[in-house]
């Protein structure tokens, strides 16, 4: 993280500045904030700290780890970094970090506080760098290819980073434009030659999106579903991005959008009150595409 990114009393605004670096995108402003997710991110990294103790369940230690919060479109990361370095994170909605007013030590620790098992295991470990907040870093681009270039992972489309997606998306949509490179070659790289690629793609993209959208709407829906056994390899699919050749949505989304339906229908649900303010019609188009 470059200086400019550090937490100082302007951190709103720098935050902002801190996105991923689409440079192509930017220079050919091709760039298009997403107007549903506006999270916001505080995190730092911390040096001996117990991931097994701080995940609360033995044997997931060195996992990527998503603690969930009891607050409606908040979580927590924990990501190794190395053998002895841990990524700690949370997020949650932009308003909420507001209330902070700047203060992300206080912030985070509040936060981290109703992870028990975390909380101490970070108590015991020591920090190594200043808290930073980022924010508002979904985004997508009104065109993916043109003549000589193509874009893919995060200088294509950034939806969240729940889940941990950003390298699984970036391999796979690198290895659909490697198979149009390679078409291409012969002929020259011209745009069309990139239009499976892009269709590809933005479907993909798309579809991760809407899966997203589903978990912050009403985070329970995820909770029950990936215990399922009916639907739990198809939800791990989902999750590990393994839908980038398909040509329609993957069932397990649709399958979860009716559920979602059904809850929101009915105000007697129990999970009815778990619903968040972020609604089904942002699903339905890419931001590029308004």
């Amino acid at each position: 993280m470059s200086a400019a990114c550090q937490p100082d009393s302007a951190w709103t605004r720098r935050a902002s500045r801190c996105n991923r670096g689409t440079l192509l995108g930017r220079q050919l402003k091709l760039k298009i904030a997403d107007p549903e997710f506006k999270q916001y991110a505080v995190h730092s990294w911390f040096e001996g700290l117990d991931r097994e103790a701080a995940s609360g369940t033995t044997g997931i230690g060195d996992y990527t780890i998503i603690h969930f919060l009891p607050f409606a479109g908040s979580w927590m990361w924990q990501i190794p970094i190395s053998d002895t370095v841990t990524s700690v994170g949370v997020v949650t909605e932009k308003a909420r970090l507001r209330e902070a007013s700047g203060d992300l030590e206080k912030f985070f620790d509040a936060w981290v506080s109703t992870r028990p098992p975390l909380t101490q295991a970070l108590r015991a470990a020591r920090r190594l760098r200043p808290y930073t907040a980022e924010g508002d870093y979904s985004y997508s681009m009104r065109e993916l290819s043109g003549d000589g270039w193509v874009l893919v992972g995060d200088a294509a489309r950034f939806v969240d980073p729940i889940f941990s997606s950003g390298v699984g998306i970036a391999l796979s949509s690198a290895r659909l434009a490697a198979s149009n490179i390679i078409a291409a070659a012969p002929l020259g790289f011209a745009k069309s030659a990139f239009a499976e690629f892009e269709r590809k793609s933005r479907n993909a993209t798309q579809w991760w999106r809407n899966f997203i959208t589903v978990y912050y709407r009403l985070n329970v829906l995820f909770s029950s579903y990936i215990r399922n056994p009916e639907y739990r390899l198809n939800l791990i699919r989902l999750l590990q991005g393994d839908f980038f050749d398909d040509d329609e949505e993957p069932p397990v989304l649709g399958k979860m959008r009716e559920k979602l339906a059904l809850v929101e229908s009915n105000p007697n649900h129990p999970w009815h009150s778990g619903l968040r303010s972020l609604q089904p019609q942002s699903w339905r188009d890419d931001p590029a595409e308004r």
